[in-house]
């Protein structure tokens, strides 16, 4: 019995393991697809180093009842100055263990001159786990009130996060995430409806603790731009330090 049992048992986790990495990889691939479709074509690109900081704190408040706060400064490294100023605060709700809804407000601060942006956001976030491996969904739509703007701006991302530890129990890992940006509708000449933005990243994701954990690693942030400007593409490097309690 164990004879004939042994070859069917040996097939099921080659299976297994495929199954697991197509389910993995398929976000990927479909947002960056996605991409490729919805950008303009190949023009002139204006490239821009920076430095993103992202403070984030998650408290589990009551029952399925949770509170968040982000404080995301970005810094242009060849102008030596902050660019822009992100806050986020957010109350989430967790439907089953794995997935959660989230109602939350943002204000972003543009310099030079200074500006500020007001957002009203929901997203549902979704994370899947098998053994070690980790892939987050997220998506969120915004209410962006832009200074100037004649209209309320609706924007809708998507984000796909895959987290691969070593070894089961491993405390740090390579990470991969990919977002991308679609806008509704144009509230203003200077922001264009369709394509808006590609946020890709790589890096490494470290457990420090119960509580604290860090990602590092670079970003690549493409934004496209209403002609004549040139698409902007920003080269980063991201610091996240995240405490969750």
């Amino acid at each position: 019995m164990s004879r004939s049992t042994r070859p069917e048992t040996i097939q099921r986790g080659p299976r297994k393991l495929r199954r697991i990495f197509v389910s993995a990889l398929a976000p990927y691939l479909l947002s960056f697809l996605a991409f490729a479709w919805l950008s303009p074509p190949a023009a002139a690109v204006e490239h821009h180093l920076q430095s993103w900081s992202v403070y984030v704190m998650r408290v589990k408040v009551t029952g399925p009842w949770g509170a968040y706060f982000e404080l995301q400064p970005r810094t242009d490294l060849l102008d030596s100055r902050i660019d822009r100023l992100l806050i986020r605060p957010a109350l989430n709700y967790a439907l089953t263990p794995d997935l959660s809804v989230w109602l939350g407000y943002g204000a972003i601060a543009s310099f030079d001159p200074l500006s500020w942006e007001h957002r009203i956001w929901q997203q549902a976030l979704y994370e899947q786990k098998w053994d070690s491996l980790s892939l987050t969904h997220r998506l969120r739509l915004e209410e962006r009130f832009l200074p100037g703007a004649d209209s309320v701006g609706m924007r809708l991302r998507y984000l796909a996060r895959l987290y691969l530890p070593w070894f089961a129990g491993a405390v740090w890992g390579p990470l991969f995430s990919n977002e991308l940006f679609v806008a509704f509708n144009s509230p203003s000449a200077a922001v264009p409806s369709g394509f808006d933005q590609n946020r890709a990243f790589a890096g490494v994701n470290i457990q420090l603790g119960a509580y604290l954990r860090i990602e590092t690693g670079y970003l690549n942030n493409y934004v496209n731009r209403v002609a004549p400007n040139e698409g902007l593409m920003n080269h980063a490097g991201l610091l996240g330090i995240y405490l969750s309690f």
